[in-house]
């Protein structure tokens, strides 16, 4: 049987119509002689920081509980935690799903959203060590965001000329959501000096944006294993991308084409980078089973 519990501490659970409810499981710090295990949650987006397991028996009934927190400053959707034990195990149902979690806030020191998810099963008539596995999956789409800083060339002349520092770098974040495990960074090549708009000629700029997983799972759309997120970018409302881009190493670099608007002296433009994808984290665990007691 399957258990999944939202564990919300100022916000009432409200029920969707015509969905039935989950059982409810709220374990106590001594049901079972298991023993509750810590520490072993990922540090970005939804994670498990928590794991408690009864004491197993062979050929008796046991059961596993998880912690489930999205860490992430994102809000996480289509939540499912999935249990993968041996064929000869008996469980009834391996996939819960657990909906959304809301988004941390860290400005506010406001945890995520939290929930437990818990399975039963028969245990094999086997003594001894088992390796299992948790899976997590969850959807994420963030925004980030930066400022392009734009030069008029009669301004950057001036600038050289009576030999004036150029204080303003090309691109500057602004915000980014923390822990969230897909990271943006926009940068120009080869130069931090910002954009030149000069008279009579075609300006056109060139950002490079490099998306890095620094998450401890894989990124996918259509399919686990694809490695793919879905990009949409641009530089003060013009789309210079907007497209699947697929991850072959734990960076990926692509290009931001755009139009450098005109100006008599200088200012800075917005650059909007959002990114959606599915990601899923593998949490590796290993089950003792202890013999019949005679």
């Amino acid at each position: 049987m399957k258990r999944f519990s939202p564990l919300f501490l100022l916000i009432p659970l409200i029920l969707l119509a015509g969905c039935a409810a989950p059982p409810f499981h709220r374990p106590s710090g001594e049901e079972g002689s298991g023993g509750v295990v810590t520490g072993l949650g990922r540090e970005t987006g939804v994670s498990i920081p928590k794991i408690k397991v009864s004491k197993l028996i062979e050929g008796e009934e046991g059961y596993l509980t998880v912690t489930i927190s999205n860490i992430g400053e994102a809000e996480a959707k289509n939540v499912k935690a999935e249990l993968i034990l041996p064929s000869d195990w008996e469980i009834p149902e391996r996939v819960i799903e657990i909906g959304t979690l809301e988004a941390s806030q860290p400005a506010y020191n406001k945890p995520g959203g939290i929930a437990q998810a818990s399975w039963t099963f028969k245990v094999p008539e086997k003594v001894g060590d088992q390796s299992i596995e948790i899976k997590l999956t969850y959807s994420y789409e963030t925004e980030a965001k930066f400022y392009v800083s734009v030069y008029s060339h009669e301004l950057y002349k001036l600038k050289l000329y009576k030999n004036e520092p150029i204080e303003d770098k090309a691109v500057n974040k602004s915000y980014e959501p923390s822990n969230v495990p897909i990271q943006v960074e926009a940068y120009r090549f080869g130069t931090d000096l910002p954009f030149i708009y000069k008279k009579d000629r075609t300006n056109v700029g060139t950002i490079f944006i490099k998306l890095t997983n620094v998450g401890k799972g894989f990124p996918y759309l259509a399919s686990i294993g694809d490695m793919s997120v879905y990009v949409k970018a641009d530089v003060r409302g013009e789309v210079c991308v907007n497209k699947p881009v697929k991850f072959t190493e734990n960076t990926k670099e692509i290009q931001c084409k755009f139009t450098i608007p005109a100006t008599d002296y200088k200012e800075k433009i917005p650059l909007k980078v959002e990114l959606s994808y599915n990601y899923l984290v593998k949490i590796p665990y290993t089950l003792t089973i202890s013999p019949k007691l005679e």
